[in-house]
Formats: C-alpha cells, structure tokens, sequence
C-alpha cells in the first residue's frame, strides 16, 4: 500500500514538472528562438511542441474526469491546476523580465542580428503571452521597465542629431555653428547611459526652450515620447523603427 502511495506521489510529481515545464516552454521558447536565430517558423513549432507536452501531461486528468466520480475528481483537479497556473505565472514572468532587458540591450550594444522593428514585434508577442496566462497588468508593467527605459533612449536619441543639423546621427556636422556644438553637448549631459535613463517629455522640452531652438521634428517627437509614456503606445511606429 505505502509503495503504491509513493508512485503516485512520484507520478503526480512528474506531471507536474512535466506541465510546468510544457506551458513555460510554449511561451518562453519561441520568443528566445525568434530573438537568438530570428525564424519565426522555428518560433511556431518551438510553441505547438510545449503545448503538446503541457497537454500529455494532463491525459490522466482528462481519462480520470470522463470515468470516475466526475464532480469530486473535477473539483480536485481545478484546485490543482489553480496552484500550478500560479506557479506557472509567477515563473514565466521571472524568466520573461530578465529577456525583455537583454532585447532591448541588443539594440544598443551587443548586435544579435535583429533590426528594431523585430525587437519591437518579439517583445509585444512576449507580453501578450504572458498576459495570456493571467499575469497582472501590475506585474507586467514592473516586467517592462527596463525596457520602457530603453524605448526612452531611443527617442532621445531621435532628437539628438537634430539639435546640431547632422544629416547621419553618427556623422559629425562639419558645418555647425558654435552655438548648435554648445546646445548638443548640453543635450549630451541629458542622457544617463548607464541606467538607460533619458530625460522626460518636460524636460526635453524645457532644454529644447532654453536653447531656442524652434523644429516642428523635434516638437513631434516629445509627443510621440509623452504619448508612449501614457498610453504604451509607440506612434508612427514606421519611422520610430529607423532610429
């Protein structure tokens, strides 16, 4: 009797581990092969292969549901299966914290291959799979804010080369005036690299005012800032993705 106990232990166990391991696989999987080998067919079979597992783990369940005492074994399995999706959440969100980090931080060191316009794609597939799943909205927002900073960068950058009339952000403007060298060192003063913390939409705007400088880009490009800080949203997200 005691070692038939034990196997069950052992085997509940194992589904268990097996289910975590397939749900988890099934979101974290496709966006790490999107983002290490960029194929997004890969991505899709990476995704239909956790799924499967996370359903082979569950076929006891489902037989036990069909054949036994259906009230008392379902409500048994919803309770478990509360617990783990718990569990599962509280995993997934840990893993996804630490790759929305590394994806933003190859676009500005480290070159994985991966244009802007595929780190932006990746990164909302993540997100909407771990929302997917149930993770608040609350924890998600904590899940995105190194990245968030990184976004913040970006659009500082936009405004960069626009302060001094270069043609290329990384060309240096030959031509320009002692007064636009002096605005664009102060702008450089701005940027706090390290901690990927750029100014706020005020502040630019407050630098942009004080150094007299009147361009309907740079002005376009605040908004587009502020609006992503209150909404999310990234607009004319065409030309962001060229920055």
């Amino acid at each position: 009797m005691s070692d038939t106990k034990n196997y069950g232990k052992q085997k509940n166990t194992a589904r268990g581990v097996l289910f975590w391991f397939g749900a988890i696989f099934t979101i974290i999987a496709p966006i790490f092969i999107g983002t290490r080998f960029n194929d997004p067919s890969t991505s899709w079979v990476a995704a239909l292969c956790g799924a499967f597992i996370t359903f082979i783990s569950k076929l006891d369940d489902i037989a036990e549901l069909s054949l036994g005492p259906v009230r008392a074994k379902m409500r048994e399995t919803i309770q478990e299966a509360n617990a783990t999706i718990e569990q599962v959440q509280k995993i997934a969100s840990n893993i996804s914290e630490p790759m929305l980090s590394t994806l933003m931080a190859g676009n500005f060191g480290f070159r994985d291959g991966l244009g802007l316009s595929h780190r932006l794609d990746l990164h909302d597939s993540l997100v909407k799979s771990i929302h997917e799943i149930g993770v608040s909205d609350k924890r998600i927002s904590e899940m995105d804010k190194a990245w968030a900073r990184g976004i913040g960068v970006i659009y500082y950058r936009a405004i960069a080369p626009l302060i001094d009339g270069r043609e290329e952000p990384n060309i240096i403007n030959s031509n320009a005036t002692k007064e636009q060298n002096e605005a664009r060192e102060g702008w450089d003063k701005l940027l706090d690299f390290d901690n990927w913390q750029a100014p706020t939409p005020d502040q630019m705007k407050s630098y942009i005012e004080s150094i007299r400088i009147e361009n309907t880009e740079i002005d376009e490009w605040i908004d587009d800032y502020r609006n992503y800080i209150e909404t999310g949203e990234i607009r004319r997200r065409d030309i962001f993705v060229t920055k």
